[in-house]
């Protein structure tokens, strides 16, 4: 027995060393603050502001550890938290903020307690302990702030976190803090509204004879209410003191009707709450004002019922027009418990249960019940942003707003309104019509016709240029210009170019909710006759063409009725929203200069018409669809007897279309699959009505005479059956014919 005890004490000395390596845990005794103050001075006596710390404590170094020194020698055992401000050993979290503002740091601080720690997240990590909170600054002990393994103890003001980079500041506290929890209970008037000047001062008078509440001074007043001997009803001061004359002013909740009275001598005895004078009565001139407010915050330690119960809300002549008060909710709809405001029996922890752990915050919201009411007048409140408008424009009605009155002499502002048909299609005032629970009312807005004007009429010359000016409603509208005879004179952004002999009409048009208005002007260039060329009329002509925006194309000039020319000189002249990428010669004279003008020479006339030179450009890629043109001035001409030979030039014009001729099926290319829709739209047309249920888009129209129909199948299949593999090109041309 004695070798059995003998081994089981040696085994028991080898395991003490182990638990002296080990962090054992005590269950340290609960203290009060005035205690862990005590115990934090004496720790500062040993490790005083201005020395320094270099060593660790539970595996923490610098501010982190010395925070575990502070309270382990101030609680009697070990803490443990995490950066993120998580408590980990013998510690709980009180509050946290992420928005470092004073008003949020103080706040905060508001709930620390002396020896609670202050733990900064990443990414600047920081640990302090709590010495002190104060109404302007708060006290800090901690390590590594004022330099390295630096100690101290300083006072801060509340914008002290203002620049600092962290993530979060975490009030943490050690748990055998000996505190009682208590829940800050705030009262929000949620839609109601209180007297501000009314602080809380209620008396309660019982009248010994019958009293008439009347609405102003004087027997012949209308009177209010009522009072029957020995009834109770409540009187409210503005600051609860009395005077020589008794009470100052005050306000009463008897009735419906929430004034001002007057309580005085002569009205309210000195003695007792016995009433001498009969006649109780409101001031009209003082007449007090309202605001939906938070109302008042109160302290409620955990595990105690307040005396009284909830704020009662007509204590503070708490109202909402058209509601009756119901009872407080932790949410504004009352979705949770309803508390009865009389319910003296209440505890902290049946509204917030959570206040048996800790501190806690709840927000009670007064609960309103709707009285039954109706809409007994609308009428306009803001007009539309928009009161002016186009023709065929439809209405918009944002900014509207109507002021609806209820029965009870409540009223809103809503946008919410049906309105009648407006019909903008005529110009002039219109009444559009709003009808709101059926009652009716109405506003009027102005309707305005949008039009074009510019001149009549024009007279150039050719080879020259004017600009049109045209005037329009609304000011910003697009214009789009075209000229009837682009070979007489081209239009581009209003710019008349004279190009032959004639006359044509520019037209401008604008478009304005889908109605196009149109003004147009006659343009005379030179006599205003249009030149003919007699059959041997010699003639350089430049080719026409029908491109796309973006696209590359090449004209040909040919020489006509040639009479026979040894020396000839062109200067070209074309819009700037063509680039000219290469100027090639034709087969027509051999010996040719290119410059800033094309000049060409032979040993003797040259009396063959043929290919005078070819040249090749790109249209601008987002060159709105219009007619462009290519011409020539001429500079020179001679034939051999160095006399002077006349050609009439004609101009070539390029026509900007943003069709895909031939593309039948959208896809902007154009291959076999367009020959395919073209073949189903047929296949699938109704001979009565016109209408094919496969759709086709305007590209379909390959021959460009304006309609769809098997001509265009033909066009297609030419097209192909033409074209080059290697270079693309077809020799039959899709589109309409140049």
């Amino acid at each position: 027995m004695k070798k059995r005890l003998f081994a089981m004490l040696l085994a028991a000395l080898m395991i003490l060393p182990l638990f002296g390596a080990m962090k054992l845990d005590v269950y340290a005794a609960t203290l009060t603050e005035a205690v862990v103050k005590q115990k934090l001075d004496a720790f500062i006596t040993k490790y005083p502001s201005g020395n320094t710390w270099t060593g660790s404590f539970d595996d923490g170094k610098e501010c982190y550890g010395f925070a575990k020194m502070v309270m382990y020698n101030v609680f009697g055992d070990h803490k443990g938290w995490l950066y993120d401000g998580t408590a980990t050993q013998n510690m709980v979290k009180v509050a946290s903020i992420t928005n470092f503002s004073s008003t949020n740091v103080k706040s905060l601080l508001k709930k620390a307690k002396c020896g609670d720690i202050l733990q900064l997240n990443t990414p600047k990590q920081h640990t302090m302990v709590v010495y002190s909170v104060g109404d302007s600054s708060f006290c800090l002990y901690d390590c590594n702030y004022t330099g390295a393994c630096k100690i101290s103890k300083r006072n801060c003001n509340y914008s002290f976190f203002s620049n600092w980079n962290s993530s979060k500041l975490t009030l943490l506290r050690s748990a055998n803090y000996s505190v009682t929890p208590t829940l800050t209970v705030t009262y929000n008037a949620n839609g109601g509204t209180v007297d501000n000047s009314i602080v809380g001062y209620r008396y309660t008078v019982v009248p010994s004879v019958g009293l008439n509440l009347r609405k102003a001074a004087g027997t012949s007043s209308e009177v209010i209410k009522t009072l029957k001997k020995d009834s109770v009803f409540d009187v409210y001061t503005s600051d609860g003191t009395k005077t020589a004359n008794g009470y100052t002013w005050g306000k009463t909740t008897v009735g419906n009707d929430t004034g001002w009275v007057v309580i005085s001598d002569s009205t309210l005895a000195k003695k007792g709450n016995a009433i001498r004078n009969p006649d109780f009565y409101l001031s009209s001139s003082m007449i007090y004002t309202s605001s939906s407010a938070k109302i008042k915050t109160q302290e409620w330690e955990c595990g105690t019922s307040k005396s009284g119960g909830l704020i009662n809300a007509s204590s503070f002549g708490l109202v909402r027009k058209g509601y009756t008060f119901v009872g407080w909710s932790l949410t504004a709809d009352g979705s949770t418990t309803i508390f009865d405001q009389n319910d003296t029996s209440l505890k902290a922890e049946d509204i917030n249960p959570k206040v048996k752990s800790s501190d806690q915050e709840s927000v009670l919201y007064a609960i309103w019940s709707e009285n039954l009411k109706t809409v007994t007048n609308v009428e306009v409140a803001h007009l539309p942003d928009q009161t002016t408008y186009y023709v065929g424009e439809t209405i918009d009605l944002t900014g509207l707003k109507l002021k609806v009155t209820y029965s009870d002499d409540t009223y809103i502002e809503t946008e919410e309104c049906v309105t009648g048909d407006f019909d903008s299609s005529t110009p002039g005032t219109c009444t559009i019509p709003i009808i709101y629970q059926d009652l009716y009312t109405s506003f009027e807005v102005t309707v305005i016709e949008p039009h074009i004007s510019m001149e009549d009429e024009m007279h150039l010359a050719r080879g020259s240029s004017k600009t049109l000016s045209a005037t329009t409603t609304p000011a910003n509208a697009e214009i789009i210009w075209s000229s009837s005879n682009p070979k007489v004179a081209t239009v581009e952004n209003g710019t008349v170019v004279g190009i032959a002999d004639g006359t044509t009409a520019i037209a401008a048009e604008i478009t304005v909710n889908a109605i196009t208005y149109t003004s147009v002007c006659t343009v005379i260039v030179g006599t205003g006759v249009t030149e003919t060329h007699p059959s041997n009329s010699p003639i350089i002509m430049v080719s026409s063409k029908n491109v796309s925006a973006g696209a590359e194309f090449t004209v040909t000039v040919s020489v006509e009725n040639n009479p026979g020319v040894m020396a000839l000189t062109l200067v070209p002249e074309f819009s700037d929203k063509l680039t000219l990428v290469k100027a090639e010669n034709g087969n027509l004279i051999s010996d040719y200069t290119f410059g800033k003008s094309y000049f060409w020479t032979a040993n003797n006339d040259v009396v063959q018409d043929g290919v005078l030179m070819e040249l090749t450009f790109t249209a601008e890629e987002e060159l709105e669809p219009g007619d462009y043109t290519v011409s020539f001035r001429m500079w020179d001409s001679s034939n051999e007897k160095e006399e002077t030979v006349e050609f009439a030039i004609v101009p070539g014009v390029i026509t900007v279309t943003d069709i895909t001729w031939g593309d039948a099926n959208g896809d902007f290319v154009v291959n076999s699959k367009d020959i395919v829709r073209l073949k189903n739209y047929f296949a699938n047309l109704d001979d009565e009505t016109g209408l094919s249920t496969t759709e086709l888009f305007p590209g379909a129209d390959a021959n460009g005479d304006g309609t769809v129909n098997s001509k265009d199948i033909v066009r297609l299949k030419n097209y192909f059956a033409n074209l080059d593999a290697e270079t693309g090109l077809s020799s039959v041309i899709l589109g309409p014919a140049v």
